[in-house]
């Protein structure tokens, strides 16, 4: 099970305890939501084929690969699942 689903779970048998602090259960939600965000990559125009602009405003060189052959899934700056987006 992903840190995601069990985050997820947490929130779905939110616990009698925390039942008095409901901004930690606000907070969950908001943290799950924000993991399940996509960061965008756009091939850079530079002429280097393996050169993406991240959606999270940094600059990433992949190898002489593209993003499907790299092996990357994730974002090395935010963390978040990397969505290629065509030009």
């Amino acid at each position: 099970m992903s840190e995601l689903e069990k985050m997820k779970e947490m929130l779905e048998d939110w616990p009698e305890t925390f039942k008095e602090r409901p901004e930690l259960k606000s907070l969950l939600a908001q943290a799950i939501a924000e993991l399940e965000k996509e960061c965008e990559w756009q091939k850079n125009d530079s002429g280097h084929i393996d050169e993406y602009l991240t959606g999270c405003f940094q600059g990433f060189r992949v190898g002489h690969l593209d993003i499907q052959r790299s092996g990357y899934v994730f974002c090395p700056y935010c963390g978040r699942k990397i969505k290629e987006v065509k030009q």
